[in-house]
Formats: structure tokens, C-alpha cells, sequence
């Protein structure tokens, strides 16, 4: 699984997480801070810091490349969401806690966003959930 984002909601959904005893636990984050003391001590057993590292190439280097069965994007940034989905692997879920807010970036295909590629009202019963 993996938390983009170790704000206070991030926090919470490692502690969350960890009780299910995950084999690897991915915490998202650009706050190095955060990544060094609160991710680990909270129960992350990676961290991988998002303004130095490839984010996606990163967790698949940690997931010997089948990719994340789960995240959870807290941040709100359509490009961390991006991020969050290309590291799922086959059949990974994502849940988004956040949405970017109106005019900030391209949030057109942003899982939860009831618009389409074109703008157009999406018809197909996927908002605020995406399977990958």
C-alpha cells in the first residue's frame, strides 16, 4: 500500500494500514521531516521522498515491479493522483481524500472527477472511485 501525502490524514491512514500488517507501506511525501521521523515512526516501511525521486520508478523498484495494491492520495494535487495510479499494479485501488480545487491543473481524468477527457459530465458511475 502506499500514502501519498503524511500530513495528518496520511498519518492516520498509516497507523490504519499498519494493523493490517502490510508487507510494504509506502509513504509519499516532499517534506523530508516528515519522511525521516513521523512515516517510519507511524509505520511506514518506506519512504520515498517525491522532489528527489522518480516516485513511480521508485515504488516499483520497492515492489520488485508488480506495483501498489492500494493508495491513498491525501494531498489534493491532480499530479500526485497521477503519480498515486501509475504505481498501482494490476487490479490496484486507489482512494482519493482530496481533490484538487477548481482551476488548479488539469483535473480532467483525476479519479473522482465527474468530467471526462473532454470536459463532458461522465455517465459511467466511477466518481470518487477508480479501478486501475
Amino acid at each position: 500500500m502506499g500514502v501519498f501525502g503524511t500530513g495528518a490524514v496520511g498519518m492516520a491512514a498509516l497507523i490504519a494500514a499498519k494493523l493490517r500488517n502490510p508487507e510494504v507501506l509506502v509513504a509519499v511525501d516532499v517534506v523530508p521531516e516528515r519522511l525521516k521521523r513521523r512515516a517510519r515512526h507511524f509505520g511506514a516501511t518506506h519512504a520515498v521522498n517525491a522532489k528527489t525521486d522518480n516516485v513511480v520508478e521508485r515504488i516499483r523498484e520497492i515492489t520488485r515491479g508488480a506495483g501498489l495494491t492500494a493508495a491513498l492520495d491525501t494531498t489534493g494535487v491532480a499530479a500526485v493522483a497521477r503519480n498515486a495510479i501509475d504505481a498501482l499494479g494490476a487490479r490496484g485501488h486507489l482512494v482519493t481524500c482530496a481533490a484538487p480545487p477548481a482551476g488548479h491543473g488539469d483535473t480532467r481524468g483525476f479519479p473522482g472527477n465527474p468530467h471526462g477527457q473532454d470536459g463532458e459530465r461522465r455517465d459511467d458511475g466511477r466518481r470518487g472511485r477508480r479501478r486501475c
